[in-house]
């Protein structure tokens, strides 16, 4: 056993020792240290078991464990929980992380529970428990309610069979028992980064871990209430068939800090998940904090409502920026297949055509340096009317081609454009005609330009710039390829 009592005070060896660890002592240094400090108090009997009562003395080996024992080598339910603790803790914990982590982990849920729970909730070390266990937890917390919290700190998780059956008898044994579980993982484990893939990878073992929380609902509620195209559209590019957010959390003990995932189940892949936005992280403190009306631990962020709906604006941009491409995909698909069906007719039979397909004839108006006169005149009025030093000749005759075609492009359609409506002034699709080479040649920007439509009456039904302003951009770039302006 690694705690006694020293007149009526818990003595925990173990996390004396960590303590001295921590400032850089090896366990031979601390050795003498500990025998000055507790020998002649082992020596008296006054040490006292924390379950029996009996006197128990204090062992200080050189390589293995310091920890308390019965001067008759007695048993009680406090040394055989302590033997089969530190059993399954030998075979399947990093002995130096875990105690750490332990430690600190101690150190933030009795720093809680004395600032906002006094007399309410209790912690104790799972071996210390009055009864028998057949699997015991790092600690055991009691809620005023009569509520039992089992937790555990998981830092040697492995990737075989026999593990995920432990951990599966672990939480059974558990629930048996009446505990409620709960499990923090080492954050060595975590295998997710946002630039390589915005899904993670998990073992047999810490899918057993997932858990379902109030925030996990919330997220999959939010999810549910966008629109079914932006959902489907999120759901067939992740591979994601049911969007059923589940969450696990992962303790750093050298930063002190938490990151839970919000998670949600490819069906290609076994053990596979989505990462639903980003992986939170916040302190250890915060997340160790009771949370007596939902029964459960604080594993959210405190600003985690407005980050679900960051989320939600996100999908719909994205979705927005998805049709935009298959829109610009299909219609160059279209317009190539088009000039190509148009110049093979050309080519076999050109006395049928009255005049060559527009790219022969643009062909040979700018190889051949047709008008050259009215070419310059356009040039001066253009140079002159939006102050414009160096103008590409090929867009001197653009001008007078976007007012001939200006019907055919306010009929044209844009992504997003329900997004803006127009009101009792001139359409918003008017205003970027009128005002389309003043942006290409950069005397507006978009801010001037989204200004303009707004005073002109017309209504945002999204206030988000990121909403508002792809349908413009859109429609800049239908102009843009009406004219056959490249740049």
């Amino acid at each position: 056993m690694d705690t006694a009592l020293l007149h009526g005070e818990e003595i925990n060896i173990v996390y004396e020792l960590v303590k001295y660890q921590r400032d850089g002592y090896s366990q031979q240094e601390i050795k003498p240290i500990f025998e000055k400090q507790y020998r002649a108090f082992s020596k008296k009997k006054a040490f006292k078991c924390l379950c029996c009562g009996t006197n128990v003395k204090i062992v200080l080996p050189n390589e293995n464990k310091f920890s308390f024992s019965h001067f008759d080598k007695r048993e009680c339910s406090y040394s055989e929980n302590y033997k089969s603790y530190n059993k399954h803790k030998d075979k399947y914990e990093n002995e130096t992380t875990h105690d750490m982590g332990k430690t600190l982990i101690r150190t933030f849920i009795e720093g809680q529970m004395k600032l906002l729970y006094p007399l309410q909730v209790s912690l104790i070390e799972g071996y210390k428990y009055k009864a028998r266990l057949g699997i015991v937890p790092d600690f055991i917390i009691e809620l005023p309610d009569g509520t039992t919290w089992a937790l555990d700190f998981l830092t040697g998780l492995k990737t075989s069979k026999q593990y995920s059956e432990h951990i599966e008898k672990r939480k059974a044994v558990y629930t048996a028992q009446g505990f409620k579980s709960f499990f923090f993982i080492d954050k060595q484990w975590l295998a997710y980064h946002k630039s390589v893939s915005p899904h993670t990878t998990l073992v047999e073992a810490e899918e057993k871990l997932l858990i379902k929380t109030r925030q996990d609902q919330k997220w999959q509620d939010e999810f549910y209430s966008i629109r079914s195209e932006e959902r489907n559209y999120v759901q067939d590019s992740m591979g994601i068939r049911h969007f059923s957010v589940v969450s696990i959390a992962y303790f750093n003990p050298m930063d002190s800090n938490c990151t839970v995932l919000r998670l949600v189940k490819q069906e290609s892949g076994n053990f596979d998940y989505y990462v639903v936005g980003n992986p939170l992280t916040f302190s250890i403190e915060r997340a160790l904090t009771v949370d007596l009306e939902e029964n459960l631990f604080t594993l959210y962020d405190e600003n985690e409502d407005d980050l679900i709906k960051e989320y939600q604006e996100r999908i719909v941009t994205d979705y927005i920026k998805h049709l935009t491409i298959l829109e610009e995909k299909k219609k160059e698909e279209l317009e190539s297949q088009k000039k190509k069906d148009h110049l093979d007719q050309f080519k076999k039979n050109p006395s049928s055509f009255s005049e060559a397909p527009p790219l022969l004839k643009q062909q040979a108006y700018y190889n051949e340096g047709i008008n050259a006169g009215y070419k310059k005149q356009i040039t001066a009025h253009l140079m002159k009317k939006f102050g414009i030093k160096d103008f590409p000749f090929y867009l001197e005759k653009k001008e007078d081609e976007l007012n001939s075609k200006r019907e055919k492009l306010l009929n044209k359609s844009v992504v997003g454009e329900a997004y803006i409506r127009n009101g009792a002034g001139p359409t918003w699709k008017s205003i970027v005609i009128d005002h389309f080479f003043l942006f290409l040649f950069e005397k507006v920007d978009i801010d001037q330009l989204i200004a303009t439509i707004k005073e002109s009456g017309a209504i945002f039904t999204q206030e988000k710039r990121s909403l508002i302003e792809p349908p413009i951009k859109s429609f800049i770039e239908v102009i843009k390829k009406e004219l056959k302006i490249k740049n």
